[in-house]
C-alpha cells in the first residue's frame, strides 16, 4: 500500500510537505470525508485498485497530458449507502474513491495536476 503523503479537506489552506504538496503522483478523493489525498503510487495498477477500494476498476482520461480518473465501475450498481459521490471537471459522477494518476504507455508517472487544481476542479455531491 502507498504512504499517505499529504491531506487537507477541500477548502483548507495549503500546507507544505517536503517542500512541495502540489506535485505527487496521484490524489485519492474520498468523498464520505470530502477529503483529496495526495499519495505516491509505488505498485502502479494493483495499487490503484487498494485505494479505489474495489477489482473492477474503470478510468477516463481528462486531460492530453495522460491524466486519468480511476473509479469503481460498478460504483452506481453497487448503491452502497454513506459512500458518498464527487463530480470532477466534465466527468459523469462517481460514487465512492477515485483516484487520480497518471498514466501514459502503460507507465505511471507523475500527475499533472497539482493539489488546488483537483480542488478547483471537483465538487461533492449528496448521496442518494
Amino acid at each position: 500500500m502507498s504512504g499517505l503523503t499529504y491531506t487537507r479537506r477541500v477548502g483548507q489552506q495549503p500546507q507544505t510537505f517536503n517542500g512541495n504538496p502540489d506535485r505527487m503522483k496521484a490524489f485519492l478523493i474520498d468523498p464520505a470525508i470530502q477529503s483529496v489525498t495526495a499519495v505516491e503510487l509505488r505498485g502502479g495498477l494493483d495499487e490503484i485498485h487498494q485505494l479505489v477500494g474495489f477489482d473492477t476498476l474503470g478510468s477516463d482520461e481528462i486531460n492530453a497530458a495522460g491524466d486519468r480518473l480511476f473509479f469503481d465501475e460498478k460504483c452506481f450498481i453497487r448503491n452502497e449507502p454513506g459512500v458518498g459521490r464527487f463530480k470532477f471537471a466534465s466527468e459523469p459522477p462517481v460514487a465512492g474513491r477515485g483516484v487520480i494518476a497518471c498514466e501514459v504507455d502503460g507507465t505511471f508517472q507523475d500527475c499533472s495536476l497539482t493539489l488546488d487544481e483537483v480542488e478547483q476542479k471537483l465538487v461533492f455531491t449528496p448521496s442518494n
